[in-house]
């Protein structure tokens, strides 16, 4: 499951370019700008309906106020969260990630 703020043709066409299939990712998988409310929910839809396992369930964010939200929400006790720091970061909420035991910080270093 691909869960972005891009719209969903944009992100289709960014997996296909990036060599990811439609058997690895499926369209029906990606969700767009407009077909969700909040990543959360998407996120707790999709380990509901699977049936997965939130300790295998790994959810990847460039931006630290979504990533809190996901904190408090305990429908995703469980899920392996990372913050991506090349992405709309500032230096202190990169220190609150970093303080967090539940969230991952990770670079392109």
């Amino acid at each position: 499951v691909l869960v972005t703020t891009k719209q969903q043709r944009f992100a289709i066409a960014l997996c296909r370019h990036a060599g990811v299939n439609a058997t690895a990712l499926p369209d029906d998988m990606i969700y767009g700008l407009g077909q969700y409310k909040k990543k959360g929910d998407v996120i707790s839809d999709q380990m509901t309906a699977g049936n997965y396992d939130p300790t295998n369930t790994h959810f990847f964010e460039d931006r630290w106020p979504t990533l809190a939200k996901c904190l408090k929400d305990p429908r995703l006790d469980g899920v392996n969260l990372y913050l991506c720091s090349w992405g709309y970061v500032a230096k202190t909420e990169l220190e609150l990630a970093q303080a967090e035991p539940r969230v991952n910080v990770i670079s392109l270093e």
